[in-house]
C-alpha cells in the first residue's frame, strides 16, 4: 500500500513553512469505507491548499476546519 502524506502550512510568530505531514495507518485501516475516508482525504487536501486560505481570507472567515466523527467505542474514531 502507498503512503500518502498532506503539507500543512505552519504559521508561526516569525516564520512561515511547510511540514509534510505522513497520514496514519489508523486513517488507512479506520474501517472507514473507502468512499468516505478518500473524500475527507481529498477534503483535507483541498482545506489545506493556498487558493482554500485566499478564499477564506478574502471572505474574512475563519480559516478553520474541523471533523466530527462519531460511532460506538472502540471502533477508530481517535
Amino acid at each position: 500500500m502507498k503512503s500518502q502524506s498532506i503539507a500543512v502550512l505552519l504559521n508561526g510568530n516569525n516564520h512561515l513553512g511547510f511540514n509534510y505531514v505522513e497520514l496514519s495507518s489508523s486513517i488507512v485501516n479506520s474501517g472507514l469505507p473507502p468512499n468516505i475516508k478518500d473524500g475527507m482525504i481529498e477534503n483535507i487536501k483541498e482545506f489545506l491548499s493556498p487558493q482554500s486560505k485566499a478564499w477564506y481570507k478574502f471572505r474574512g472567515i475563519p480559516y478553520r476546519r474541523g471533523y466530527l466523527l462519531y460511532g460506538p467505542p472502540g471502533t477508530g474514531k481517535s
